[in-house]
């Protein structure tokens, strides 16, 4: 009996020793999911027990795996958000998860005041509300990736987005003292939603002349409202700058495009403008008149045929060194070589907006015409008979419709009257056509005539006779 009960006892206190345990949205491995508010004291496994803090949301996660953070309430950043260690995985903060939007059941919203988001993985921010009631909210990818996604909304009233201090701003690379100063990793950036955000595309604040010879890429799409792109870095003069590679497509809006704030060097710039719209590009800030940059390999714009309709699509392209098409608009075909019978002929179109052109081949005839002879005769009345003999040569394979003379009394061939014929005898055919009856007051009535020929879904026409009457061809016969 005393050990049954000692059993009992031993699985009622396994049951509640078991239950204290804190439960986690989990993969066999690790936890992928955490729930975040302010004051929040619990083990962050559900929107009823959200941890407090982003720090032990973090340390709650396997970040060697895609990982999840979900704002259920208001939360606010407190101080700067930074770790110890790298991550291999990647983190996403949201507001929606799974069927619920935190946003509209319990406010979520996340507030910072002039703080700094460090990123040591690939970070995204989508479906969530940021305010910002101080003045910036600086967040620094470190050379990780960075996706401000859909859904995503920045209020502050004292945000511009005009400068990084006045901006919710993403740094591609380091902000100063974060690491070292030389480095030739690339950034990744990319930003579908939100307004008053300042772009740089590497390093910010960092002393003496280090170097950044990675590649920058850059997206900007969705309906993201981005104030300022600043294609370098904001840091000292004589800094040296990879290549900058940067993308405007759906519906976003940049305020302006910056390539240098200092005295700066950089590779290139590549801007892919597909849609959407650009305020003004400067090679130089205007703010910054002391400033210079040189790209060693120049700039380029690529852009659609969309946008070039665009008011200052002029005023921003005369800043690149050249402007490509992204989608051609391809005029009217025009023969350049007429095909003729045995050769191919070809036709090309040029693009309205550069000097790119197609070509195509056109087919060779598969039937030439031949004006063989044209007479005229009177008989003892005076009344009039022209005859029109042509010739018609095709290829074995041809395949004629019909052939014949057309006749009109002007030069206007949609008025004539037709003779026709769908035989064919061989390769060669001749063909003649008397028009006769010609009263004897219209010997001086002049007519129009010419052969056709209808093969392989192609009509060729041959004029045998232009404004001749009985009377001239009779003079021309020398009768």
């Amino acid at each position: 009996m005393k050990k049954h009960l000692f059993f009992t006892l031993t699985l009622l206190l396994l049951a509640v020793w078991m239950s204290s345990l804190p439960f986690y949205a989990e993969t066999d491995d690790g936890n992928t999911v955490v729930y975040l508010a302010d004051g929040g004291k619990g083990d962050g496994s559900s929107a009823e027990s959200p941890v407090g803090s982003l720090t032990k949301a973090y340390d709650t996660l396997d970040l060697t795996k895609d990982c999840t953070v979900v704002l259920v309430g208001k939360f606010t950043q407190s101080a700067n958000f930074t770790r110890t260690a790298s991550y291999t995985g990647s983190v996403t903060l949201t507001s929606v998860y799974g069927s619920t939007d935190y946003r509209k059941t319990n406010n979520a919203v996340y507030e910072v005041n002039n703080k700094r988001f460090y990123l040591f993985g690939e970070t995204t921010f989508e479906h969530m509300d940021f305010n910002v009631t101080g003045d910036f909210m600086l967040t620094i990818a470190q050379h990780n990736k960075i996706t401000v996604g859909e859904g995503v909304t920045i209020t502050g009233s004292k945000l511009s987005g005009g400068t990084v201090a006045k901006a919710f701003s993403i740094l591609g690379g380091y902000q100063d003292g974060a690491s070292t100063a030389a480095n030739t990793l690339d950034t990744d950036i990319t930003v579908l939603s939100g307004s008053k955000i300042y772009i740089v595309a590497f390093a910010r604040g960092n002393k003496g002349a280090p170097s950044y010879t990675g590649t920058a890429h850059i997206k900007i799409g969705g309906d993201a409202e981005v104030s300022t792109l600043h294609l370098t870095g904001v840091d000292r003069n004589n800094v040296k700058y990879g290549k900058t590679v940067a993308e405007i497509t759906d519906n976003a809006a940049v305020g302006a495009i910056y390539g240098a704030t200092q005295q700066v060097t950089a590779d290139a710039f590549s801007l892919t403008w597909r849609s959407g719209t650009i305020g003004k590009f400067e090679p130089v800030c205007s703010a910054t008149p002391n400033a210079s940059i040189t790209f060693a390999n120049g700039t380029t714009l690529h852009a659609a045929a969309a946008v070039r309709a665009a008011s200052n699509f002029s005023a921003v392209a005369e800043q690149f060194d050249s402007v490509a098409c992204l989608d051609h608009a391809f005029g009217e075909w025009t023969t350049t070589t007429p095909a003729g019978f045995g050769t191919k002929g070809e036709e090309k179109r040029i693009c309205a907006y550069c000097d790119v052109f197609e070509t195509r081949e056109i087919p060779a005839l598969t039937a030439k015409l031949e004006l063989g002879s044209i007479s005229a005769m009177t008989d003892k009345a005076g009344v009039g008979t022209i005859r029109m003999i042509a010739k018609l040569t095709t290829t074995a394979d041809a395949k004629v419709t019909r052939y014949g003379i057309f006749v009109a009394r002007t030069d206007v061939i949609g008025t004539a009257k037709v003779a026709e014929w769908t035989a064919t005898t061989g390769t060669e055919t001749a063909f003649a056509l008397d028009l006769s009856e010609i009263p004897h007051s219209e010997l001086a009535t002049p007519i129009y005539a010419w052969a056709f020929v209808e093969a392989n879904g192609v009509q060729i026409t041959l004029p045998i006779a232009a404004g001749v009457s009985v009377n001239a061809i009779l003079k021309n016969m020398g009768a």
